[in-house]
Order: C-alpha cells, then sequence, then structure tokens
C-alpha cells in the first residue's frame, strides 16, 4: 500500500486487528445491520458535551475526552470554535466528523503542528480519514450565526475500508481479498474475489483502489459491481498501469456511469492482461448526493467457460479474437457494444448465429477488412438469427434496449465452404 512514510508504523497495529478476517468481519457487520439500528447504537455511545467559550484557536482549544462525541454549540458570524481530541490506541483508525443545523459551516481537521489534513462544507462530510496515535484539532467556522451539533466518530480501520486521501490512482489503496466460490452462474470458475467499503462524503470525492491481476494460462476475466448508496449514481472508471520503462502512461480502459440512482453499476466482463501487474479502479458519484451512507465495490476475478468476450472491445481497434466454428459468449450491457475480429479461414464465406438472452434486444453490424458495413440486422431480446455472409472480417454487436449482465449471449461463426 502506498502511503505516507510517517504512517507505516501506525500500520502495524492495524495489520494486527486481524488483517482479512478483521475485514470480513467488519464487511458482515457493515451489511448485516439495518441503518436505522445502526445509527441508534452510535447516538446511544456518543459522549455529549456543550461548547465552552473561548475555544477559538489552538491554544485555548476545547479538549473532547473521548470519542464518539456530540458537540452542542452555537456560531456567530465570523466566529471560531476548536476542540482537540487525542488518539491513544495502537493502529490506524478511521474518522468521520460532520455537523447538523449549522448552514454553510467549515470544518477542518489539523495535526497539533496546525498542518491541515482535510476540509469539508456542510452539508458535506469528513469521512474515512485515516489518523493514528496523537493529538489532532477539528476546527469550525461560519459566515453566518447558528445552533450546530458536531459528530465526531472513530472506528478502527482494516484493509477493504476507504482510506483518505486516496483521491487519485497514486494513492490507491490495495483491496481486501475474500475467499472466492467454487463457480459463478455461468459455470465459470471464480479464482480471487475482492471488496472495498467507502463513503463518498464530499462533492467531488473520489477513491482509488488497486486489484491484482492473477492471469493463469487459459485467461481471466474480472466480474466488477459498484453498488453506490441510495440517492447516488455510480461512477466506475478502470486503468492499466502503462509501462514506465516505455514511457507509456496508464490508460482507461473502462468508463462507465449507472443510470439509476441507488442500483448497482456492473461490468460483467473485463479482460485481465498478462503483463499487466495490477489494475487500478476509482469510484465516485456519477449524479446526486449521499454524505453519509456507504457504497460497496467488489471484483471477482473469474477464468471464463470457453470463448468468452471481454473488455474493452468497444471499438474495432479493440476488438475481441472471434474464432470460426467456435461458439463465443458475452454479455451486453445497458448502451454496450462489443466488436469482434473474426479469424481467416480458406473460404470467405461464413454463418453468423446470434442467440441473445430475455431483456436486451441488440443490433449485428457486418464489416470488412477495412471497415466496410456490408450488412446491418436487428435480433429481438431472448431471440436467434442467422445469416449467410462473404467476406466479412469484423462484427459488431451493439445493445439497442435493456441489458443483461446475468445471462450472456452466444455467438458462433460457421465455415462454409466455396459455392
Amino acid at each position: 500500500m502506498r502511503l505516507p512514510s510517517p504512517w507505516l508504523q501506525g500500520m502495524v497495529g492495524a495489520v494486527a486487528l486481524g488483517g482479512i478476517a478483521a475485514a470480513r468481519l467488519a464487511y458482515e457487520s457493515e451489511h448485516r445491520a439495518t441503518p436505522a439500528p445502526r445509527a441508534a447504537a452510535a447516538a446511544a455511545a456518543r459522549l455529549v458535551v456543550v461548547e465552552t467559550e473561548p475555544n477559538d484557536t489552538a491554544g485555548a482549544a476545547q479538549p473532547i475526552a473521548r470519542l464518539p462525541v456530540e458537540v452542542r454549540g452555537e456560531l456567530l458570524a465570523g466566529d471560531r470554535d476548536v476542540f482537540r481530541f487525542r488518539i491513544d490506541e495502537p493502529g490506524a483508525h478511521l474518522i468521520a466528523a460532520w455537523m447538523e443545523g449549522a448552514a454553510r459551516a467549515r470544518l477542518r481537521v489539523t495535526r497539533a503542528d496546525g498542518s491541515e489534513l482535510t476540509s469539508a462544507e456542510t452539508p458535506e462530510r469528513i469521512g474515512a480519514l485515516a489518523l493514528i496515535r496523537g493529538d489532532y484539532f477539528v476546527t469550525l467556522e461560519a459566515a453566518t450565526k447558528g445552533s450546530y451539533r458536531l459528530m465526531v466518530e472513530k472506528r478502527p480501520w482494516v484493509r477493504g475500508l476507504d482510506w483518505e486521501p486516496n483521491d487519485d490512482p497514486d494513492h490507491a489503496l490495495e483491496l481486501a481479498r475474500l475467499e472466492p466460490s467454487a463457480t459463478l452462474e455461468t459455470g465459470a470458475n471464480e479464482i480471487a474475489r475482492y471488496r472495498a467499503v467507502g463513503w463518498w462524503s464530499r462533492r467531488s470525492d473520489v477513491d482509488c483502489y488497486r486489484v491484482p491481476l492473477l492471469v493463469p494460462p487459459t485467461g481471466a476475466d474480472f466480474r466488477i459491481e459498484l453498488v453506490p448508496p441510495v440517492g447516488v449514481k455510480a461512477h466506475l472508471v478502470v486503468y492499466d498501469t502503462g509501462d514506465p520503462g516505455a514511457r507509456i502512461n496508464p490508460q482507461r480502459l473502462i468508463d462507465v456511469t449507472g443510470t439509476v440512482a441507488g442500483e448497482r453499476t456492473i461490468v460483467p466482463a473485463l479482460g485481465e492482461r498478462s503483463w499487466q501487474p495490477e489494475y487500478t479502479m476509482c469510484v465516485d458519484s456519477g449524479g446526486g448526493e449521499n454524505f453519509m451512507d456507504s457504497y460497496t465495490l467488489e471484483i471477482r476475478a473469474f477464468t471464463p467457460k470457453g470463448p468468452f468476450e471481454f473488455e474493452p472491445n468497444d471499438t474495432r481497434r479493440t476488438a475481441s479474437a472471434l474464432p470460426r466454428d467456435v461458439p463465443v459468449s458475452g454479455y451486453l450491457t445497458r448502451g454496450d457494444v462489443d466488436w469482434f475480429r473474426i479469424s481467416a479461414a480458406p473460404s470467405p464465406r461464413m454463418r453468423a448465429r446470434l442467440e441473445l438472452p430475455a431483456g436486451v434486444s441488440a443490433q449485428i453490424a457486418f464489416f470488412d477488412e477495412i471497415g466496410r458495413e456490408r450488412e446491418r440486422i436487428r435480433c429481438q431480446a431472448g431471440g436467434s438469427i442467422a445469416a449467410d455472409e462473404a467476406a466479412v472480417a469484423f462484427i459488431e454487436l451493439r445493445a439497442l434496449e435493456g441489458g443483461n449482465t446475468e445471462k450472456p449471449y452466444r455467438l458462433v461463426i460457421e465455415s462454409l465452404g466455396s459455392p
């Protein structure tokens, strides 16, 4: 994990919290409990204190005895309230801080030397800020008068939880690795599974994660699922590592935004490249706001059962290989486009057979070697077509209506003899 060097010693304690087992326990706790009981339990555990003046400088900061805490106070126009808290436990801890009541108030968290760690303006919150043992300050400022309630909470960090700052690929976090299942519903063999839980606690908040590539000789794909909080559209971008030795910058492989707020976004088959050590996946809000609730990112690596299309293949330049006389499976998500390059054969004649799953209609188009379109045919959802073609080198398959990330389509090119 790429962490600032002063924090490395604190990470030893975090690993001692239980590693993957602790991460799995954290995930189970996060997803089995409903938001209302979790909020009620957190409120019951908070220490409630009343803000006292003077506390407008770090030297006069009001001490907080323990976390979690709820501070009740009032800000005057141009006023500043400063609070001090300390972390004594070993390891890394995630701090969340937010305000209720005061409009357009700013929160800042600083170190003891005065350097700022992060800030947010209400209704944004400070979420998943990673801190280790030491003294810290929370400063509140507002342009208008108003009463407020300041909440500050703390939880131990384990791998797989969001850790700020991780807003760009250079600060991407490792994901927690979980036990793989034996097979997926499609019959593919799952070889690895990873998960992260995080929060988009500020506008334009981006969280990036590193996913190692474990590619067997038969090849492998990733299935990616991003479940956003209520009211938010999920946005996912995937980068490769490029080639620093050859001065090749990382390339964007996938950029997809969910169409419905609160619903998961799925990339069903992203191809793993054997020459790449890892991919970086960055997630954020593609529309809407929910600063309190968490998202979940889950990645499954699997070896397909038979030939399979893999993303990115949405242009002729990135077309997937399509061997003759061998059925190839793939997924069509909403608005998806899959390109294939057909293997050469002695005879230019062929028959294309396409079978679509329920829930997605598509259009299949045939192109010659230099990209000239020869024919375009529409196929209804759950239907099939067969088309005889000649001198075709590329096929474009385009989703027209709907999408299906659970059931694959089936495409096969049958070789035909000379007429």
